[in-house]
């Protein structure tokens, strides 16, 4: 969405499926910035044949209609329909954004083989493909998707703008933190995510159950708060209750208002199962907090591991809760991390910081005009 904001409105379409957007913020912003938006309500992210099928179907006749002369798809549903369907429009460059992959560590076996093989196929008519990280382009050449040549790293640009932590300082910043329930003196240990399986939620709350057996002296001197909904919510509400940490642990639902509640943070944490980037991290890390990230996907290429934040295995709630404890207990390695990190991400590539908007549209840019001086090949 925000390439698509800033590039040409004119020149521009985005097509989109159905969205999860429970605060209307999403169509807030394409209002505001007045995109050339068509939705195709059958994309969904679920597999539904009569569903994809419709779907393809729409999205070949828009694009055979307007005679567009690059489709950029992302995430893979969208990816697999939208590139087929830009093939047999006769598109002249078709490119590709996965935003990770589900090859591995996910699904079951069969069912990651066929991904694979359905991947293949469609990198075979795919002029380039954009990773968010260069572990993205490792992981898809293992995979055999396609020659490392078709491939190019480009973060996924992050608008750090508007995440400076002088907005929740002095009263608003109390009165923020006592509607969420934050006790002063406390040390907040925080998360932002879908409250889904992929993000690992289950293994962070038993993370914190390991935190009060392991270190309860620790534990005391901490509050934990996830921020987000999802299908899992419920679950996880039920196992905070079970163990018996109801005191501690802080669920907010959706909130519109992320961008002020990570600065409470003393700690980010995520446990994905899998992530192509993690831009969240990013989110964190421009507000000077050490974050605890999975080693999955090009999580460990945002984190250096001992420097701005801890690395620790998926689905390992004891080493999590580790991680929790070293930075929960030592202020000194909060704040070297948490500095080292916001060191990382405002570092300038062209004039712009690592991870921004303009940087991302600096070489999408220059991916898109060389295809048009040039043409695909």
């Amino acid at each position: 969405m925000l390439t698509v904001a800033h590039l040409d409105s004119a020149r521009t379409v985005l097509l989109y499926g159905k969205t999860n957007d429970p605060d209307g913020k999403i169509m807030e912003f394409i209002e505001t910035v007045k995109m050339n938006i068509k939705q195709i309500p059958e994309l969904v992210r679920d597999l539904n044949l009569v569903s994809d099928t419709i779907a393809f179907i729409k999205i070949y006749l828009f694009i055979r209609k307007n005679r567009f002369d690059i489709v950029h798809t992302h995430s893979s549903k969208a990816g697999i329909l939208g590139r087929w369907a830009a093939f047999f429009a006769g598109v002249k460059v078709i490119i590709h954004t996965p935003h990770g992959h589900v090859f591995s560590g996910y699904f079951g076996k069969l069912k990651s083989s066929f991904f694979v093989f359905i991947e293949r196929m469609t990198a075979l008519i795919t002029d380039r493909i954009i990773t968010l990280t260069e572990k993205g382009i490792d992981d898809h050449v293992m995979y055999g998707i396609g020659p490392r040549k078709k491939f190019v790293a480009i973060h996924s640009g992050v608008n750090t703008d508007e995440l400076t932590d002088d907005k929740v300082s002095g009263k608003a910043g109390l009165l923020l933190r006592k509607e969420l329930g934050l006790i002063p003196g406390k040390i907040v240990v925080g998360t932002v995510s879908r409250l889904d399986p992929v993000k690992g939620n289950i293994y962070f709350v038993r993370a914190i159950k390991e935190l009060m057996n392991m270190a309860p002296e620790i534990y005391e001197t901490a509050l934990f708060i996830l921020v987000g909904d999802g299908e899992q919510r419920e679950l996880l509400e039920s196992m905070v209750k079970e163990y018996g940490i109801s005191d501690k642990v802080i669920f907010t639902g959706m909130r519109n208002d992320v961008s002020l509640i990570i600065p409470l943070f003393d700690i980010f944490v995520l446990a994905s199962l899998m992530e192509g980037m993690g831009k969240v991290f990013i989110k964190a890390m421009v507000n000077a907090k050490p974050v605890i990230g999975t080693a999955v996907g090009g999580v460990p290429e945002i984190i250096e591991d001992g420097v701005s934040g801890i690395l620790v295995p998926p689905k390992d709630p004891v080493a999590l809760a580790g991680a929790c404890a070293r930075l929960i207990s030592d202020e000194k390695l909060r704040k070297s991390m948490g500095a080292a990190g916001k060191k990382h991400v405002n570092e300038l590539v062209d004039g712009h910081p690592r991870y921004s908007v303009e940087a991302m549209m600096n070489k999408l840019d220059r991916l898109y005009d060389g295809y048009m001086r040039e043409g695909p090949g």
